[in-house]
């Protein structure tokens, strides 16, 4: 099963320049952890995962070989990992141990390349909105590598820099759920649709959070409202199609597990759909 962990929500744009940050945000993105559904959810291998870099990675440097490094991680992991080596050229130790995390997680090292970033984000230097960026990407990498529960030290650490982060309480949510600790993952979730009401998925992880504490009302309050929001939310869909068939409406069940694996087929959300549909094809002996 393929892990959707790719940061779409961090900023894509940091400009450095007389000691000032400015930052291009972008909203919504990212996924929630897909719900057990019917079946066991186990992590994924780390080479299946999305790597944890948005479109443009935070910046800690104005160096312009640190930025070619940035830029060539996704391609050529190992060149970047070379031009790594050479910290003076990328501008310090920061810019390069950074370049050299991501390169690493890059080739299927995450957990190599998590504690690099920890590191960085505990360094004074950089601004407190590339730190805590930096740890949302440890966080990530460490869920890649199965660790939870170093997922959730690096999002609560960026989460001191950075408290109102919608994308950052989603995250901590995550490794929450993890852990098997639903019951704070709903604290985070709830305060993370404070700061983005909007956010379907952040409802939707929400109502998969409440259900699996037992929560059917507020359940389906979350998912009614996230699917409202956005209709084709994978994961309200595929939550939705649980509840019903916990309530025995199999056809509910199947059409909204259906929808989806075409609204989002390449989600891990698709993936338990596909089981999901597969173990109501087998009957009642197969499950």
């Amino acid at each position: 099963m393929n892990m959707r962990l790719a940061i779409l929500g961090l900023p894509l744009l940091l400009v450095l320049g007389g000691g000032a940050v400015w930052w291009a945000m972008q909203p919504p993105g990212v996924p929630a952890p897909p719900p057990e559904a019917m079946v066991p959810v186990g992590a994924a291998d780390a080479e299946d995962a999305d790597l944890p870099v948005p479109p443009a990675p935070p910046r800690i440097s104005a160096n312009t070989n640190y930025e070619t490094c940035l830029a060539t991680v996704d391609q050529d992991p190992d060149g970047a990992r070379a031009m790594a080596d050479k910290a003076a050229e990328l501008g310090g130790v920061d810019p390069a141990t950074h370049c050299r995390a991501l390169a690493l997680i890059a080739t299927g090292d995450p957990e190599s390349g998590a504690p690099l970033l920890d590191e960085i984000g505990g360094h004074a230097g950089p601004a407190d909105a590339a730190r805590a960026a930096i740890l949302q990407q440890a966080a990530e990498a460490w869920l890649m590598a199965d660790a939870p529960g170093r997922a959730l030290s690096s999002a609560n650490r960026a989460l001191e820099l950075s408290p109102d982060n919608a994308d950052l309480l989603s995250l901590a949510a995550q490794a929450q759920a993890a852990l098997g600790k639903d019951g704070d993952a709903i604290e985070n979730l709830v305060l993370a649709h404070e700061a983005a009401p909007d956010r379907a998925d952040i409802l939707a992880a929400l109502g998969a959070a409440q259900r699996r504490t037992g929560d059917v009302t507020a359940a389906k309050r979350s998912l009614t409202a996230a699917l409202a929001i956005d209709p084709d939310e994978p994961t309200a869909l595929l939550e939705r199609g649980v509840l019903h068939q916990q309530d025995g409406e199999l056809a509910a069940a199947r059409a909204d597990w259906q929808r989806t694996i075409e609204s989002a087929p390449e989600s891990d959300a698709a993936d338990l759909a596909r089981q999901n549909i597969e173990l109501l094809d087998a009957g009642p002996e197969e499950k």
